[in-house]
């Protein structure tokens, strides 16, 4: 057995800070389609589709699965814009959406007949559309935090510390969790 200590706490604290703001507009978008999961859950059973449910575990577990790692961390908004997109269409798809709304509407369209919808439908309507708007912003915005270093090469040889007009300072951007040896 090695004798090595897991400091866990350095470890998240490494994890949280190397990422970018991207990373948490993706995860209010998973928050959201989390809040989506638990209203869509109060739907009258005659409108209710399990597919939604199933769409919102499998985007949550993918968005937090492709967050773990850089490699995959791009894909992370991705995956949770491709299963907030499927709840709304499977929410749409409701054997008995159709035929709720048009008995809902069938005097015609107007606000009235539009408030009259029941709070779980309303708020599970505004979930959907936000949480798929915000994974798809998300989806634009940077996952990782980059840092910059400056190289410089000093001297011609003569023993000087300063840089003269000749010579070269270099500055490019690093990944964060990169070393840097000197």
């Amino acid at each position: 057995m090695s004798n090595k200590k897991i400091d866990i706490k350095s470890g998240i604290k490494g994890f949280v800070l190397s990422r970018n703001y991207g990373f948490y507009v993706g995860l209010a978008a998973a928050v959201l389609t989390f809040v989506q999961l638990i209203s869509y859950s109060c739907m009258p059973k005659d409108l209710f589709n399990g597919a939604v449910i199933a769409a919102c575990v499998i985007g949550i577990v993918l968005f937090v699965a492709f967050s773990l790692f850089k490699q995959t961390a791009r894909l992370a908004p991705v995956a949770l814009m491709i299963c907030d997109f499927l709840c709304i269409t499977a929410f749409a798809a409701a054997n008995g959406m159709v035929d709720y709304l048009s008995t809902a509407f069938f005097g015609g369209f107007s606000i009235g007949s539009i408030f009259l919808l029941p709070a779980a439908m309303w708020f599970s309507v505004l979930m959907f559309v936000l949480s798929f708007l915000v994974s798809s912003a998300a989806m634009y915005m940077p996952q990782f935090k980059e840092t910059e270093y400056t190289v410089r090469v000093y001297g011609d040889g003569a023993g000087d510390d300063e840089p003269d007009e000749s010579e070269t300072v270099i500055s490019e951007p690093v990944e964060s969790n990169a070393e840097v040896q000197a």
